[in-house]
This record gives C-alpha cells, sequence and structure tokens, in this order.
C-alpha cells in the first residue's frame, strides 16, 4: 500500500491503516479522509486541494481546502457497498475556478482487505 500512497503525493496519513478511525462493513463503509501531506503545488504558490471517493456508481467529494499543499480535511464519508469485490478509488484533484480541475494522484483501495 506504501507505493499507492507515495503516487498521490504524500496523502498516505489520509489512507494508511493507522489513520482510518473507523471502518465499518455491513453494505456501509465509513471512511475518514483526515489530512494530506506535502502535496504537489499545481497553482502558482499552491493548490486547492480536495479528494473524490468512488465505488461502483456512488461518488462523494471532500470540502476544497484553499491555497493549501497540507490539508486538513477530518471527514467522515459513507459509501454503499454493492460489490465488496469493486474496489474504492479515491482521486486527489487541484480545484480551479476557470478551468477544468487538476489531477494530483489516485489510488485503489481493495474493500475486502479493509473489512
Amino acid at each position: 500500500m506504501n507505493h499507492i500512497i507515495e503516487e498521490i503525493g504524500k496523502i498516505s496519513n489520509t489512507l494508511s491503516h493507522s489513520h482510518f478511525s473507523s471502518i465499518t462493513y455491513s453494505k456501509v463503509l465509513k471512511v475518514k479522509v483526515i489530512r494530506g501531506v506535502k502535496l504537489v503545488v499545481r497553482d502558482c504558490v499552491a493548490s486547492d486541494p480536495y479528494l473524490i471517493v468512488r465505488h461502483n456508481n456512488h461518488k462523494l467529494k471532500t470540502r476544497v481546502v484553499k491555497r493549501c499543499v497540507n490539508p486538513q480535511w477530518n471527514e467522515e464519508l459513507t459509501l454503499s457497498i454493492v460489490d465488496a469485490n469493486q474496489k474504492i478509488k479515491i482521486e486527489v484533484f487541484d480545484w480551479d475556478k476557470f478551468s477544468f480541475d487538476d489531477p494530483m494522484g489516485v489510488a485503489k483501495i481493495d474493500v475486502q482487505s479493509q473489512c
């Protein structure tokens, strides 16, 4: 899992096992998104990061943290699990007001390994 975390610009604290405060599996999965660490700069001096968590046809989004490469989200997202064989996809983006949001990284997590 460490190589996946490095790919997303050190948001290991968001995704690593030690930082999941609660994971409950009974057709619902609760994921606590805590923070990102040393994310890449996509704008002039910083980024405006947010995460999108996807599973099957479900899509959840954190709030945008403006001008920050070490964002603190502290948000709990609840996914309905339709198929535990499908991986959760976590994408990090830099929000842009006048253009498309810039991708910053992606990771996939096996739902079954978290249960």
